[in-house]
């Protein structure tokens, strides 16, 4: 579903005490911003008195890194996120409607009329719109 990376930035880091409410966190963070991909790491270390302890980092692709620190911002400091718009890479691509992310309608039309156009030029030349391209 996610394109692969290996470069990965911190949103937030929770340690054993805040580990409780974490699974929760991530459940909403999937749900309402389904389109960044969520993901955790857990880590070891040790303490200046020599005390093994451990910590979870919250951690997104770095390309995705811009519009999960503003959800996450908005998502911590209790502000409504139902409504949330990306406005990364491809601002526009996508509109929130009825609680559901729907391609842009502008994009579906130009879709359709590709589409229209690839059947029309092949119904008239018997050739596909993308060998008439060149493409």
């Amino acid at each position: 579903m996610y394109p692969e990376t290996t470069d990965y930035e911190t949103i937030d880091s929770f340690d054993n005490a805040d580990l409780k409410g974490l699974e929760k966190i991530i459940n909403d963070l999937k749900s309402n911003a389904p389109y960044i991909q969520w993901d955790t790491s857990w880590h070891d270390y040790e303490t200046l008195s020599g005390e093994i302890t451990n910590y979870v980092t919250l951690k997104v692709p770095l390309e995705q890194y811009d519009d999960a620190e503003e959800f996450y911002e908005m998502y911590t400091s209790g502000e409504d996120i139902s409504g949330y718009v990306p406005k990364g890479r491809f601002p526009g691509v996508y509109n929130f409607i009825e609680g559901e992310w729907e391609l842009n309608k502008s994009i579906v039309e130009f879709i359709d009329l590709l589409s229209f156009l690839d059947h029309e030029l092949y119904y008239a030349t018997q050739t596909p719109i993308l060998e008439l391209l060149n493409l």
